[in-house]
């Protein structure tokens, strides 16, 4: 068991932590370039200012985990359990994140340039002003749950979010043009002040969707009406 163990600034790049026990441990500025963590059980274990570049994690549990401020580049996650984890600051750019429950999770400020979320639970996650105006943003959800999340203030340019859940989503003040909403469940989601150049909502619901003070609401108000009349078109001839 490595519970409670201490890899501070230490260099362990390369590593394989499969199945091992890291409870509580701390890996504060570490180098962990190139580290496996499959199957690691990683509860309240801190991550803060890591060198985690291409790690892998797999069929993790991974719960109140703190990455905070680390670099994951190229990282993978896959199947990890990342309750209320906090990536706030960190930089994801690159980062693919698959089957992974992520409820809760705060991405405040982060970096998630190229970074792809698919089949991820991201309930109630907080964006808050994650992605720097002036990079390339270009991240993709697909099939993925993000209600009631937080994207207020967070840009998120030339992104998709395809077949995804966005209940209740606060994208307040967010800039998200040449965005694709296409085949999601927006309803409720609030849009107020956000600016949306060149993005599109194809066949997705908008029902009690706010679009008060953001760009482009009268073609996104046309792609609604012509969804809604295609959805009636389509059960009356049932």
């Amino acid at each position: 068991s490595l519970n409670n163990a201490i890899f501070v600034g230490q260099n362990v790049s390369g590593a394989d932590f499969t199945r091992a026990q890291l409870h509580k441990a701390t890996f504060s500025g570490a180098d962990c370039r190139n580290a496996i963590f499959k199957e690691a059980s990683m509860v309240d274990t801190n991550f803060t200012k890591l060198h985690g570049i291409n790690s892998t994690f797999e069929r993790a549990n991974m719960s109140y985990v703190d990455m905070s401020q680390a670099i994951l580049s190229f990282s993978t996650f896959t199947n990890v359990y990342m309750f209320k984890a906090n990536l706030s600051r960190s930089d994801c750019s690159n980062v693919t994140f698959t089957d992974t429950i992520m409820v809760e999770s705060n991405f405040n400020a982060s970096n998630l340039s190229s970074a792809s979320f698919h089949g991820v639970d991201l309930t109630r996650a907080d964006f808050h002003k994650a992605n720097n105006r002036n990079i390339k943003v270009n991240v993709s959800f697909l099939q993925s749950r993000i209600n009631e999340a937080i994207f207020a203030n967070a840009t998120f340019t030339q992104s998709r979010f395809i077949e995804c859940s966005l209940v209740g989503v606060n994208f307040q003040q967010a800039i998200l043009d040449q965005t694709n909403f296409d085949y999601s469940d927006i309803q409720s989601a609030d849009f107020s002040g956000a600016t949306l150049s060149g993005s599109q909502m194809k066949r997705s619901s908008l029902i009690f969707a706010t679009f008060t003070g953001s760009l482009r609401k009268k073609r996104i108000m046309y792609q609604f009406l012509q969804w809604v009349s295609e959805n009636l078109f389509s059960s009356s001839q049932c």
